[in-house]
């Protein structure tokens, strides 16, 4: 019996391009329902960090009004466990006054060492910002924006390290001190948004998103 060896080369050679095909569509079906489940987990994180920042927002705006001062944000440090930089993400204001959000863009911790102890080390504070040290680079961002007191409130995670801290910024309308009732508001404020609160990231220019 003679075997064309031709046929039998365009045999296999067919049919092992058809189980090459089929493998690549199989793997770029799985692939298409991979991407399309990643991209459904994006829009649901995209959503519920979305969501959860309207709700800081509103617990700031909250403090905003009710204790009468002139901006609230919060002071961030980032990355979290290197805590390099310190930005402002989140930020309300009454009508009138400046945004700090850019003059606290990316500022190196190194260059605000008093003012990042101070906050990581304390749980509420009230500040007079002509005591603070002058070499603080703080200091400077502070008066260059008009602020003459602030109240912090220390934010943590679940293993209660600091986060960030709540700011209450006050221009004019200074108060004297923190009223019980001021620090049962901050507490709850606290509680309500540190959990939620989403962590600053850099994109691939390394600017803050």
């Amino acid at each position: 019996m003679e075997f064309d060896l031709s046929a039998i080369l365009a045999t296999l050679a067919t049919i092992i391009t058809a189980w090459f095909a089929y493998n690549q569509t199989r793997h770029d079906k799985l692939t298409d329902i991979k991407v399309k489940e990643y991209e459904k987990k994006l829009e649901r994180i995209s959503y519920k960090r979305t969501e959860n920042q309207a709700r800081i927002l509103g617990e700031m705006y909250r403090l905003l009004i009710g204790f009468n001062c002139d901006r609230v944000y919060i002071l961030q440090p980032h990355p979290l466990n290197i805590n390099e930089y310190i930005s402002i993400m989140l930020e309300v204001d009454t009508l009138g006054t400046s945004h700090v959000k850019k003059s606290w863009y990316m500022t190196k911790m190194a260059e605000v060492p008093k003012l990042a102890s101070t906050l990581a080390q304390n749980d509420l504070l009230y500040l007079n910002i002509d005591d603070f040290e002058d070499e603080d680079r703080s200091k400077s961002i502070f008066i260059n924006n008009g602020t003459k007191y602030i109240i912090a409130k220390k934010l943590i995670d679940s293993t209660h390290d600091w986060v960030g801290s709540i700011i209450c910024d006050y221009v004019d309308n200074c108060p004297q001190e923190i009223s019980d009732e001021v620090k049962q508001i901050l507490v709850r404020t606290a509680i309500l948004i540190q959990y939620i609160l989403p962590k600053i990231e850099l994109n691939e220019n390394l600017e803050v998103m």
